[in-house]
């Protein structure tokens, strides 16, 4: 199936081994696509990775060859989000030792309708994309508390727990980008996929 906000050069599959040669390179250029490799250019993108052991969640500011630690842990990695205001690196896998599957989502394509965004094309589109704005979950009697040089914050929940985003201590949202697209039979709308676009 063909999704409007994965360009064709811009998704695949990668071995745990070769992840993190390609995440050390210039740009990124894990697609060799320009604009991927504009949108992602160091040091503007950030990152939330996601994994299976007590590492958890982890956050920070994606700097050319300056990989934190847990970055390297690939062993125990199931899924880096990879992102900035224009598009977003996805990287993830089902299973521990399993390939690793990557897609880089953007709005680039005339197929998808961006509200207040003119298409320039004379055909209906096949997909369109929403920006929601979700509130965190963030503690009012523990204030947030920077790290990694105020690159990361770590915000605590109401209930108790906490988790890492790489924003100021003042955020209050969460931007995510929705994709969706019209069945090709019923014409009927069907959620697909996400980015994430940034904090506010």
């Amino acid at each position: 199936m063909k999704y409007p906000w994965i360009a064709n050069e811009n998704h695949g599959t990668i071995e745990e081994d070769m992840l993190l040669e390609k995440l050390t390179e210039t740009a990124l250029a894990l697609p060799k696509a320009s604009y991927t490799e504009t949108a992602l250019a160091l040091p503007k993108a950030r990152y939330i990775a996601f994994y299976s052991n007590n590492t958890g969640i982890k956050a920070g500011v994606f700097r050319q060859k300056q990989l934190l630690p847990e970055l390297k842990d690939l062993a125990h990695l199931l899924e880096l989000r990879l992102f900035n205001h224009d598009c977003e690196l996805k990287i993830s896998r089902m299973m521990i030792g399993k390939v690793f599957h990557y897609r880089v989502a953007d709005e680039s394509s005339n197929e998808i309708d961006v509200p207040g965004k003119n298409r320039n094309s004379n055909t209906a589109p096949t997909a369109l994309c929403y920006e929601e704005k979700q509130y965190l979950d963030i503690s009012t009697s523990k204030p947030p508390k920077a790290v990694q040089a105020g690159d990361v914050t770590k915000f605590y929940s109401s209930t108790g727990g906490y988790y890492e985003l790489p924003a100021s201590r003042n955020v209050k949202q969460i931007i995510v980008v929705n994709y969706f697209k019209y069945h090709e039979e019923t014409g009927n709308l069907q959620f697909h996929d996400f980015r994430i676009k940034g904090f506010e």
